[in-house]
């Protein structure tokens, strides 16, 4: 029993003896000559975390969500006219998250029925007629552009939030 204790202790005192000679490069700043020519010499690299932690920066891409809403309420309103039989010439989205849409001018009150029942949050920009067709501009509700910002900016606070209580801090 005893010799099983000096055992044990021997090995611990073994391996301790090892781990400062390993360690001494790390918290000595000179080392004799003669210690590179048969023990390590290179320091402990330490991580992110033994370093003192990470910077992390976030950023929300709000005019995205605003993007992928225009793109959104695109496909439901070239798929409401086809359901409801309203012939339309074009459909595009522009540059500044606005649409286009280019109706013949026989129909211009079936489309602004449909826009003012089915599409609250579109709001016509201008329309102008040319040879026979109605050209409206439509762009997204101020109301409806500052509730996406603030729905991308609630969705990347919970994210955040579900990431640090994976990290049990």
């Amino acid at each position: 029993m005893r010799r099983g204790v000096l055992v044990r202790f021997l090995i611990l005192l073994v391996f301790t003896i090892a781990a400062l000679f390993y360690l001494t490069p790390t918290v000595v700043g000179e080392l004799p000559s003669w210690w590179g020519g048969f023990l390590p010499t290179d320091r402990i690299h330490l991580g992110l975390d033994l370093q003192g932690g990470s910077h992390l920066i976030l950023e929300v891409k709000v005019d995205k969500g605003v993007e992928n809403t225009v793109q959104r309420v695109k496909e439901d309103l070239r798929r409401a006219f086809r359901e409801k039989g309203v012939t339309f010439n074009e459909l595009e989205r522009l540059q500044d998250n606005r649409l286009q849409l280019k109706v013949p001018a026989t129909g211009i009150e079936r489309v602004r029925d449909l826009l003012k029942s089915e599409f609250p949050i579109l709001v016509v920009v201008s329309s102008r007629s040319s040879a026979g067709a109605v050209e409206f501009l439509l762009a997204l509700d101020e109301r409806e552009i500052r509730s996406v910002r603030e729905y991308a900016v609630d969705q990347s606070l919970e994210t955040i939030r579900n990431r640090i209580a994976d990290f049990d801090l």
